[in-house]
């Protein structure tokens, strides 16, 4: 497993198929054998947490991290100052290995990006990092590059996954 392997789902916020094509293409490389982590970036806040639970009560008396454990997952929650969230490389540092890394959000992280295209959206300016592109039935991509990225459907997560593997030279791990 690495922690090199990563590829960013770009879309608009809010946007319905980029949820649909990331969970697609989570299933389409699980299925495949392969770890996938998702790294995603919540803009207007969120609370896994509570009110009424000891792991909330426990934060709001102050405490700056709270661990949740059970037989099936785990959470960590960490309380930083909100003029100062961290970055997608602080927070890779608290996840564990992976063959590969989706993420959603952090823009300005320079790596490989897969735009996917609103419901609407009939063709996009391609160029720069961007190495396909997921959206409806007929879109057209703009480029006067060489490279234009390789074109899917928003439902074909199957398809989008057989790229990123070739893409990433990822392999199955025996054993799992």
């Amino acid at each position: 497993m690495t922690q090199e392997n990563s590829g960013v789902i770009v879309g608009l916020s809010g946007d319905g198929p980029r949820a649909r094509v990331l969970c697609d293409l989570v299933a389409a490389l699980g299925a495949r054998g392969l770890v996938t982590a998702v790294l995603l970036e919540e803009d207007s806040g969120f609370d896994l947490d509570r009110q009424g639970k000891d792991s909330y009560l426990h934060r709001q008396a102050g405490a700056q991290e709270v661990a949740l454990s059970s037989t099936h997952r785990w959470a960590l929650m960490h309380e930083g100052p909100a003029d100062q969230p961290p970055g997608p490389a602080q927070l890779l540092q608290a996840m564990g290995p992976r063959d590969i890394l989706l993420v959603d959000g952090f823009a300005g992280w320079p790596m490989d990006r897969i735009l996917v295209l609103a419901e609407d959206q009939a063709s996009v300016p391609a160029g720069g990092e961007v190495i396909a592109v997921a959206g409806s039935a007929s879109y057209k991509v703009s480029s006067s590059s060489q490279n234009q990225p390789r074109q899917f459907a928003h439902g074909d997560g199957a398809a989008l996954a057989d790229f990123l593997v070739r893409h990433f030279n990822l392999s199955r791990i025996e054993g799992r």
